[in-house]
């Protein structure tokens, strides 16, 4: 079929408002348009370390996160794992669906002893050398409250294939909880399914926007009806002291969970580092033939 005669029949037709968007994006969509750039791996895994600052999060969010802190700002140290497999399609097309997870383990400052751990991201913000070992594991240890989240994503449709920032557009699916240490009580559910956009290539590879729908339990009035907005921005660095280990990529993150409405509001805002082990590190090296 000549696809250029197809786009000048369907952008001809006398129709108007959504019946000839959806055409358009069923036409772009056809797998023969969607041989995308995409530089990820069938499987990803990293683990960061950062800094949530809850200044101006909802007040029934401080109250479950940020215990006997008073005062502003509000914020925690953050550490986690993310991780991603594509479970069907191929780096080539754009429709392919992907499992992927997330822990967040977070630290109040008023819980970290400074003296003893300097370097945190709560004591001295990214002043210091950040360590994607001992500090990441001294954040676990020390955590007071776990997130963790796991979901599906089906990426549907390449934009700009050809471009410097190609993107896919994709439809999620989440399930997450919120437990805080000493609670005593049930965890709170936090889900949603969303529509967004990530770039699959170019210095802001992994880099989202996106928008959802769906509950956050935390909130007394209207928590089955939350809208959420979610911008993630990543970009390498290099030069790094664990360069030739970690490839470390710096973000920034900023969530917003709303109800359209009178009730509480809440935004977050996340900075920090991503640590990717490096193709073949560790590995034995290969012996030299004699």
């Amino acid at each position: 079929m000549d696809r250029n005669r197809t786009l000048v029949e369907v952008t001809s037709l006398k129709t108007t408002g959504p019946a000839c968007a959806i055409a358009v994006v069923l036409l772009l969509a056809h797998p023969d348009a969607a041989r995308a750039a995409d530089e990820r791996d069938d499987f990803q895994a990293s683990i960061y370390l950062g800094l949530a600052i809850d200044t101006f999060a909802a007040s029934a969010l401080n109250q479950y996160l940020n215990q006997d802190v008073s005062g502003d700002p509000k914020e925690r140290g953050i550490a986690g794992v993310d991780f991603a497999y594509r479970l069907l399609g191929q780096a080539a097309r754009a429709r392919q669906l992907w499992v992927y997870g997330e822990t967040v383990h977070g630290t109040r400052s008023a819980d970290i002893d400074c003296s003893k751990a300097p370097d945190v991201p709560s004591c001295q913000p990214f002043q210091g050398q950040i360590s994607p070992s001992g500090q990441f594991v001294y954040m676990l240890r020390n955590a007071t409250s776990l997130e963790g989240f796991l979901g599906l994503r089906w990426e549907f449709l390449a934009i700009k294939p050809g471009s410097r920032n190609p993107a896919h557009a994709y439809l999620k699916a989440q399930a997450g909880f919120l437990s805080v240490a000493g609670s005593g009580g049930d965890v709170a559910d936090v889900h949603h399914v969303g529509l967004g956009l990530t770039l699959t290539g170019g210095e802001f590879l992994d880099s989202y926007l996106e928008i959802g729908f769906g509950r956050t339990d935390l909130f007394q009035d209207r928590s089955r009806r939350r809208f959420k907005v979610d911008g993630f921005l990543s970009h390498p660095l290099g030069g790094t002291a664990y360069a030739k280990a970690w490839e470390v990529r710096a973000f920034v993150e900023m969530t917003v969970d709303t109800d359209l409405g009178p009730g509480s509001d809440s935004i977050q805002s996340y900075v920090g580092f991503d640590f990717t082990p490096r193709k073949g590190h560790g590995q034995p090296e290969k012996p030299v033939p004699s």
